[in-house]
């Protein structure tokens, strides 16, 4: 699975916790992200915690984080996570 990051130590944090299948523990990060200014580094953030919203086998909430990611800032990984959350929905 693809995940989205940027070069701050916030970040790794949480894609250490992704690593780790805390994927709770890495939501609690990318949630700090949802207020930044920049469009892009919330879509990334809220594409992250569609990831792990999957990852928890919460489909129906995986499809709403996508939907607002792709509503920020369409991200080029966005239609193959859609295709796998689509695939477990049904």
């Amino acid at each position: 699975y693809s995940i989205a990051y940027y070069d701050s130590q916030r970040w790794y944090d949480a894609l250490a916790k992704a690593d780790s299948y805390d994927w709770k523990g890495a939501m609690d990060i990318w949630f700090e992200f949802l207020d930044s200014t920049d469009a892009m580094k919330r879509a990334c953030a809220e594409y992250n915690i569609s990831v792990a919203c999957y990852m928890l086998g919460d489909y129906e909430l995986a499809t709403q984080w996508l939907d607002l990611s792709d509503k920020e800032n369409k991200l080029p990984i966005s239609d193959a996570l859609r295709k796998r959350i689509d695939i477990r929905r049904n």
